[in-house]
């Protein structure tokens, strides 16, 4: 190191002459890092030498070789420290002489980077400019097309107008001659083809023309309008009144066909609601007297002269009470007038089939018990179906049927006859 030092020039010397760089400051911890090492290597050698005088000074005390030694031992170390701080500071060196040698190559590279930035800059201005210079050619001639297009709008629009009023006067024209074709036809009977054959008066008969021309109109106009389809129409107008009366002939006759059938129907329809009307309310009478012992109940027209248009009104006085509105009754008597109600139309007009959906569901036990006996009555000569929860109707059933969930959770519909029961004593 000492030789390499003293061949080359110190940096120092160098940073006075040149101006700094950027590796300047690394190389200065270099050179610091080298003076250290070189500071270093001095005290070895002179602890080296000490240790070595002490040793041979110290072969007579234990201490005081021991003492040399450690002091022997540690300057090693601190030379092998040295020496590794050497090393790195080499490695350094190396490393700070290529990052010289990058920094070089990229300011090359920057410089000639700018330079040929210059010249595509100088070449982008002169394009542009070349199409600045475009860009104002074009907008004159747009400018020119467009003076042109303003000026050729103009004169279509001109044309438009001048097309407009050519057809304008063409259509009046031709209304005109259309209007004069229809009056030649109406009033003198002559066509297109005819007015066209006609040629064109002298000026000196022009005036004696129309001069017997209105004479003529006044002539005409005496004489009144003339209608030549006159015996024509008159023909079809006494067909169509033929056609018309026989038509309301037709309909009067269908008319008093028809009311004779509705005075028939309504004669019938009162008769068969008479009938039913009297049964039912003997019936409901009975029924009532049966669900209301000692109560009384019945029905009435609410207009007997006109059964048709007549509504029914249900009278209800139970026993122990002096009402006879349904509103004023609980509503398990309410429930209970209108089963007498329907089972007044069961009996009075049975059906071979009845199927009742828990309408003993607000009966008590008592009035239940009533409901079941006429129940029993019509299974005399019906089949009931009846829907219900209540265990005293079930018991009174003949067959019962119900829905179960096994434990598959699949339903099914068991049925089981009462009569089949087995007999269940009370212990």
């Amino acid at each position: 190191i000492r030789r390499e030092r003293g061949a080359r020039p110190r940096p120092g010397a160098r940073a006075c002459d040149e101006p700094a760089r950027p590796g300047e400051p690394a190389r200065r911890r270099l050179d610091d890092a080298e003076r250290a090492a070189e500071a270093g290597r001095a005290r070895a050698e002179a602890s080296l030498s000490e240790a070595r005088d002490a040793e041979i000074g110290a072969r007579g005390a234990e201490e005081r070789r021991l003492s040399a030694r450690l002091r022997l031992e540690e300057a090693e170390a601190g030379a092998a420290d040295a020496q590794r701080a050497l090393e790195g500071l080499a490695d350094l060196r190396d490393s700070l002489r290529s990052a010289q040698l990058r920094t070089r190559k990229a300011g090359e590279t920057a410089a000639w980077i700018a330079k040929r930035a210059a010249t595509w800059a100088a070449d982008a201005q002169g394009r542009a400019e070349t199409a600045r210079a475009r860009v104002r050619s074009a907008d004159d001639e747009l400018e020119r097309l467009r003076g042109r297009e303003r000026t050729l709008e103009s004169e279509l629009e001109e044309a438009q107008r001048h097309r407009n009023e050519v057809e304008v006067r063409r259509a009046e024209m031709r209304a005109r001659s259309a209007a004069i074709a229809e009056r030649a036809l109406e009033e003198w009977g002559l066509t297109s083809r005819d007015l066209e054959s006609f040629h064109r008066l002298e000026a000196s008969a022009e005036s004696a023309a129309r001069d017997r021309a209105r004479e003529l109109e006044r002539a005409m106009s005496r004489l009144g309008p003339v209608n030549p389809r006159a015996a024509e129409e008159f023909t079809e107008a006494q067909e169509r009144e033929t056609f018309l009366v026989a038509q309301i002939a037709d309909l009067d006759a269908s008319k008093r066909d028809l009311l004779k059938i509705v005075a028939e129907v309504d004669h019938t329809i009162v008769e068969v609601f008479s009938i039913a009307y009297e049964e039912v309310a003997r019936e409901f009478e009975v029924v009532f007297e049966r669900l209301f012992p000692g109560g009384t109940g019945r029905l009435s027209l609410t207009d007997p002269a006109d059964v048709l248009g007549s509504g029914i009104e249900i009278e209800a006085r139970p026993a122990g009470k002096s009402v006879k509105k349904l509103s004023l009754l609980s509503g398990g008597e309410r429930s209970l007038v209108a089963l007498a109600f329907l089972l007044a139309i069961f009996r009075a007009r049975p059906s071979p089939f009845y199927l009742l959906d828990e309408v003993e569901a607000a009966l008590d036990d008592i009035n239940l018990q009533r409901f079941i006996g006429l129940l029993a009555e019509l299974e005399e000569r019906a089949q009931i179906l009846v829907v219900t929860h209540q265990k005293r109707t079930m018991e009174a059933a003949g067959v019962l049927y119900g829905v179960t969930m096994a434990a598959d959770g699949v339903s099914q519909v068991v049925a089981r006859r009462m009569s089949d029961r087995p007999a269940v004593g009370v212990g």
